[in-house]
């Protein structure tokens, strides 16, 4: 009895230390920027959102992911250290509130037939390329990764700074490469491979934030800490599609897309990091704007959604931490065992196959006469 008193000591003393521990470990606050078309404005919002009702402290993220119109809120928040969150998006949501279209892309001299039978896209983007570059003067001030698909193995592509910096440069390829619209933005070419929109393959890169804190924590997956802003969400919202060209279609079946790999990346994520904090998972609660012109950055477009992403941030924190993630994994799941998913994708493609013919053989013969 006598040897058993100090064998019980040590083994408390033991357990305690681990548990000091692992609350002494470094922890790490990480954010997912999913991406859909020209919503970004939603993410503005939310984040407005979050500062409204949390301490500025407690959205100093250490790691920030973003996926197409999400790389380039993603890009934005890399320009700001640590201790700049409430400058980093007050100036966000301007951003935002003062982007035309004109600042984004133009038509090329010969417009939309040009864009279709001549140019890689329907669209030229070095507007866009210019003001990014007016916008990201300096090296990512904190971990960023940018995700894009490389068109030669239909492969993700993270750009990130994890080991060797991000200059300001390399940050505008890698957004013009993660924004790169299928059919509508040109792809963009980086050390001699093409790539396209990073929603192709995964529209929110849970992974590589958990990977990068993995490092910061010693693999101590109870100190990372992750908020996700989805513009797609898991609702589901049908529409009629009936009378919808061969572009809109093509956005629709996008949106679609982003739409499924939320979806799965929610039900992956859950099952690859069940000890992870997903602190808040923000998605729109109500449908966002949508203009009949495609990534039309609409000014009271864009206004609507920075109002409604600040709403469901603000509700989401109210609700608790954790209880807006447990909900969207659920009906990730829920989704995702129903299966409809992929045949709802296959039907709005094969549509839009059939309207863009259409629409390059009408203007094929345009060209004709």
């Amino acid at each position: 009895m006598s040897r058993s008193v100090p064998i019980l000591t040590i083994f408390l003393l033991f357990t305690s230390l681990c548990v000091l521990s692992l609350a002494d470990s470094p922890q790490c606050l990480g954010l997912v920027l999913q991406g859909s078309a020209d919503k970004g404005g939603y993410q503005a919002g939310a984040l407005q959102g979050l500062l409204s009702v949390l301490k500025p402290e407690d959205l100093q993220y250490d790691v920030v992911s973003g996926v197409s119109v999400g790389a380039v809120n993603a890009a934005w928040v890399s320009q700001f250290p640590k201790g700049q969150e409430e400058q980093m998006i007050n100036q966000l949501v301007d951003f935002w509130l003062n982007l035309k279209t004109s600042d984004v892309y133009k038509q090329w001299p010969g417009g939309i037939v040009q864009g279709l039978l001549f140019e890689p896209s329907i669209y030229n983007t070095d507007p866009g390329q210019k003001m990014l570059r007016q916008h990201l003067t300096q090296k990512a001030q904190r971990f960023v990764s940018l995700g894009a698909t490389n068109v030669d193995t239909a492969l993700y592509k993270s750009f990130h700074n994890f080991h060797s910096d991000l200059e300001a440069d390399d940050l505008v390829d890698a957004v013009m490469a993660s924004y790169a619209l299928p059919g509508f933005f040109p792809y963009k070419v980086i050390n001699d491979t093409a790539y396209i929109d990073g929603g192709a393959v995964m529209s929110a890169d849970v992974g590589t934030v958990v990977s990068k804190c993995r490092e910061i924590t010693g693999k101590n997956d109870s100190a990372i800490h992750i908020d996700v802003i989805l513009l797609t969400g898991t609702h589901y919202k049908p529409q009629d599609v009936a009378g919808y060209n061969g572009i809109r279609m093509l956005m629709r079946t996008i949106e679609l897309m982003s739409y499924h790999n939320a979806i799965s990346g929610l039900v992956q994520a859950q099952e690859s990091y069940p000890n992870v904090d997903f602190r808040y998972v923000i998605q729109p609660k109500k449908t966002l704007p949508d203009s009949i012109l495609p990534v039309s950055f609409n000014h009271q477009d864009i206004k609507q959604m920075i109002k409604i992403g600040a709403q469901d941030a603000i509700q989401q924190v109210q609700m608790g931490k954790g209880v807006s993630a447990k909900q969207a994994f659920a009906e990730a799941m829920e989704l995702f065992r129903g299966g409809d998913l992929e045949n709802m994708k296959g039907k709005l493609m094969d549509q839009f196959v059939q309207e863009f013919e259409q629409l390059v053989k009408e203007n094929t013969e345009k060209l004709e006469i």
